[in-house]
């Protein structure tokens, strides 16, 4: 079997929600003295059978930092063409954007080498015609699913999130610091990313608004776009950071599906948001509204 092995770096290398590394075949430093370095690793011939068949090897870029102290910054690659395994150039290189990414947890889809490999010594060869400093990561692992990754944050219980959500709640509907107390907070039932109505809500641990995101929608998103921030605070995420909201979840149940958002009282309940089309009707109109906490599930 394969043991996890550390690596030089931390753990910043070994993070990445969609891939899990177990092992590191390469950690080269390019330090941008020269347009062209030549590395090898190796390949356990006996292990190769295995390779695209649950594990995998994928190549990732970090940034040097200028200080001893700054951790790694994943990057994009510089440049396409820019790596050269056995002679053949890897294709797909995720490509540099003219705005570099500024959250320090930032990921992007690791490159796959799986093709190019062959048994025993490897020879890479790294084109860096702009002289940057990066550290070149080669690493054996497993690709995870999407579903995997989601029952991974379904699993990430915490017992004192709905008494923290109440809490949160309390704290935003006291006083605005002006010497006036809001009434009433409105509440959006639709990710923020598809618009469509939320079905798994969740949130980042750290993030501190009530208002939730489709959870499937936002790991797709972050996925395709790298983009691993709140959609809301813009608060770096990963999804070891990801929560799913049991508050927002009792919400959602008792709440009709074609509601968009909720509104909370003072009191700590809550009602539906008819409608623009809707709302002049609906202003004669008094709502009971439907407390939290008996919408919450009672101690056992």
């Amino acid at each position: 079997g394969i043991r996890r092995s550390g690596s030089r770096y931390g753990d910043r290398v070994n993070q990445h929600a969609f891939f899990r590394p177990v092992r590191s075949l390469s950690e080269h430093d390019v330090l941008g003295n020269r347009p062209v370095e030549l590395l090898t690793f190796h390949v356990d011939p006996a292990a190769l059978p295995c390779i695209g068949h649950g594990n995998s090897v994928h190549a990732r870029i970090f940034e040097i930092p200028h200080d001893e102290v700054s951790p790694l910054k994943e990057m994009l690659w510089p440049q396409q063409n820019m790596l050269t395994i056995n002679g053949q150039v890897v294709s797909g290189l995720p490509k540099k954007r003219k705005q570099p990414h500024k959250h320090p947890n930032f990921m992007i889809q690791p490159v796959c080498l799986d093709n190019y490999l062959r048994p025993g010594s490897n020879e890479v060869k790294i084109h860096n015609g702009e002289l940057n400093r990066l550290v070149l990561v080669i690493q054996l692992g497993q690709v995870v699913s999407m579903d995997e990754v989601v029952k991974q944050v379904e699993s990430q219980l915490d017992e004192g999130a709905l008494e923290r959500g109440r809490a949160l709640i309390k704290r935003l509907l006291g006083d605005s610091g002006d010497g006036l107390a809001c009434t009433t907070l409105e509440v959006g039932l639709r990710c923020p990313l598809s618009t469509m109505r939320i079905r798994q809500p969740a949130k980042g641990f750290a993030c501190r608004h009530v208002q939730c995101f489709e959870l499937s929608t936002f790991l797709e998103f972050a996925k395709r776009h790298s983009s691993w921030v709140c959609p809301h605070c813009s608060n770096p995420l990963d999804a070891q950071d990801l929560r799913v909201d049991p508050l927002m979840v009792e919400v959602l149940r008792s709440v009709s599906e074609d509601a968009s958002s909720v509104e909370i009282r003072e009191d700590g309940s809550f009602f539906e948001v008819p409608d623009e089309p809707v709302r002049k009707k609906a202003k004669t109109e008094e709502s009971e509204g439907t407390p939290l906490a008996a919408a919450a599930p009672s101690a056992a």
